[in-house]
C-alpha cells in the first residue's frame, strides 16, 4: 500500500496491479467503476467518497431433456399347432353266400329291384376363433428428486486502514 500525503487527506490506496489505479492528484480510474475525480482531497471536501461493491448470486433453474424413447411395436408371428380328432366313417359292403335251404324258393321276387347304401365319412373342419390373451398398458410414471448444485460466486470486498497521523503507524 502507498500513503498519500496530509494535504490528500491521509487515505491510502491500494496498489492494484494490472488495474491501472493513478495516484492521488491525478485522474482516479479504478476497476470499481469510481468516477473520475480531479483531485481526492477536493473530492473528499465537497461529497462523500463512495465506490460500489459487487457480488454475485446463484440463480438455479430447470429444462427439460429428452432421455430416450419407449416403443411398443405389435406384429404378428405363426406357430405351427396340431390337434387329434377321431372321425367316423361308414362303408357298404357287400358279402355274397351261397344259400343252401330249399325254402327259400318259394319266395323269390322276379322283378327289377336297386338297393342303395350310403356310405359316409367324417372330415376334419377347421375353424379358427380369436380372444383377448393380454393387455400392454403404456404410460408414464413421474417422481421428484433433489440434486445440489455446487458452484462458486464472487463477491468484492473493502478493507479500510486507519493510519495515525503522528506516530506513521498503522490501525486497522
Amino acid at each position: 500500500m502507498q500513503a498519500a500525503s496530509r494535504r490528500d487527506a491521509r487515505v491510502e490506496l491500494p496498489q492494484a496491479a494490472g488495474r491501472g489505479v493513478s495516484r492521488v492528484g491525478e485522474l482516479l480510474l479504478s476497476a470499481v467503476s469510481l468516477r473520475p475525480v480531479q483531485s481526492l482531497q477536493v473530492a473528499l471536501e465537497h461529497q462523500d467518497f463512495a465506490t460500489r461493491l459487487a457480488e454475485e448470486q446463484l440463480e438455479v433453474g430447470k429444462k427439460l431433456v429428452e432421455q430416450g424413447t419407449t416403443r411398443i411395436r405389435r406384429f404378428v408371428t405363426e406357430k405351427p399347432v396340431e390337434a387329434s380328432v377321431t372321425l367316423h366313417e361308414e362303408h357298404a359292403e357287400v358279402v355274397r353266400r351261397a344259400v343252401t335251404d330249399p325254402s327259400y324258393v318259394q319266395d323269390i321276387d322276379w322283378s327289377d329291384r336297386t338297393v342303395e347304401v350310403i356310405g359316409t365319412a367324417e372330415q376334419a373342419v377347421v375353424s379358427k376363433s380369436s380372444h383377448i390373451a393380454e393387455e400392454v398398458v403404456v404410460g408414464k410414471t413421474c417422481s421428484d428428486h433433489v440434486e445440489t448444485v455446487h458452484d462458486t460466486v464472487r463477491r468484492q470486498q473493502v478493507e479500510v486502514e486507519r493510519v495515525s497521523s503522528s506516530t506513521g503507524t498503522r490501525k486497522p
